[in-house]
């Protein structure tokens, strides 16, 4: 009883710091706008009320349309391992396809090449890369958050500010957010400096709203510098096909290869989608499934100078030939499928045909 209630009090406990940055991110702009409006705004609006409405419309859109990316950042999920048979660490269903059982054509064979795991991340060993939290096999580019407790698709790195980690589902969101973010306190920055250089210039103003502006400016100004140099960097990152967690590893690995980059729009497209009119729009468009994803071609003897991080190309396959063989590129064992009969029937070969492709297996 007693070690229940102190596992409902630790978890409570972890609730309520991972939510004290959100917290304090919506007590910062709710003081911002009430500032920028009272000091601002209404003293525009009397005094000129066509720039008044003018600037009070541009304002309030900004803030809306960064609000709505600042709640999608939170709430959209970035993207978690599928509970599927493929990718459980444990499941019977991928030991039996492993040990060479039968399965049924009819349900299976559409989906055979979605189902063959070709993994281009390994572990040192050569083996797949697995989650002992989660006890699942990681896809490419997926990373365990121990702040979420999960495994993350694409994962770009936990973020606190908004309680949330950001991946493959959620990356065009935040990326979005740091730019209207910073375009909306670019715009309070410029618009305020005026009236903060009236009040200064006035005798009648009062201490404590001299004190307000001057802070407010300052904070602004701090905030448009934090906030571009952030997003100058991750779409550098955009552009070059890397996530924040891949940048660290290949600076401290010295690696000057990149297998995921193909092209700086095709890895723009690959977060902001193909339709030029809605990558400023905070609509979930990116391309993909989060799983699986391009590659640059990789020459033969940079895979001999592999330590078994490197990634490797997927070969490909004819589903109409009556067998494929699948070879493990560490052991060069090879398994190969029959599928003549109306089941598949997978067994060790030592022949290989030319439908080989590269089989990472446990």
């Amino acid at each position: 009883m007693v070690s229940e209630s102190t596992d409902n009090y630790n978890k409570f406990r972890r609730k309520s710091l991972r939510i004290l940055p959100v917290v304090f991110v919506i007590l910062t702009i709710i003081n911002l706008y009430v500032i920028y409006t009272y000091y601002h705004l209404i003293p525009l609006l009397s005094e000129k009320k066509g720039s008044g409405i003018a600037e009070i419309f541009v304002f309030n859109l900004l803030v809306i349309v960064t609000l709505i990316c600042f709640v999608l950042s939170i709430f959209t999920q970035p993207g978690t391992i599928p509970d599927t048979s493929e990718w459980n660490l444990n499941s019977e269903k991928a030991e039996e396809r492993s040990e060479g059982q039968k399965i049924d054509v009819a349900n299976e064979l559409d989906k055979l090449q979605h189902k063959v795991i070709v993994s281009k991340e390994l572990k040192s060993n050569g083996e797949r890369r697995y989650c002992k939290w989660c006890a699942k096999y990681k896809p490419d580019r997926t990373h365990h958050c121990r702040v979420c407790r999960k495994c993350v698709l694409k994962m770009d790195h936990h973020c606190p500010w908004i309680s949330n980690c950001v991946g493959w589902g959620n990356h065009k969101y935040l990326l979005l957010l740091i730019l209207y973010s910073g375009i909306t306190t670019s715009f309070m920055a410029a618009t305020l400096a005026p009236t903060l250089s009236k009040s200064l210039n006035q005798t009648t103003i009062q201490f404590g709203d001299m004190v307000a502006l001057l802070l407010a400016e300052i904070l602004l100004v701090f905030l448009v510098v934090i906030l571009f140099s952030f997003f100058i960097f991750h779409m550098w990152l955009v552009f070059n096909s890397m996530t924040t967690i891949e940048f660290c590893e290949k600076s401290g690995r010295n690696q000057t290869h990149n297998i995921w980059f193909k092209g700086y729009m095709h890895s723009f497209k690959q977060v902001f989608g193909a339709n030029p009119f809605l990558w400023i729009i905070p609509i979930g468009n990116q391309i993909g499934d989060g799983i699986n994803f391009e590659h640059s071609h990789i020459e033969a003897h940079d895979l001999n100078k592999s330590d078994g991080s490197d990634i490797y190309e997927r070969g490909k396959f004819n589903l109409s030939s009556s067998s494929i063989d699948f070879k493990n590129s560490r052991t060069d064992s090879r398994t190969t499928c029959d599928l003549s009969s109306n089941v598949v029937n997978c067994k060790p070969s030592s022949s290989p045909d030319e439908t080989s492709v590269l089989l990472n297996s446990k």
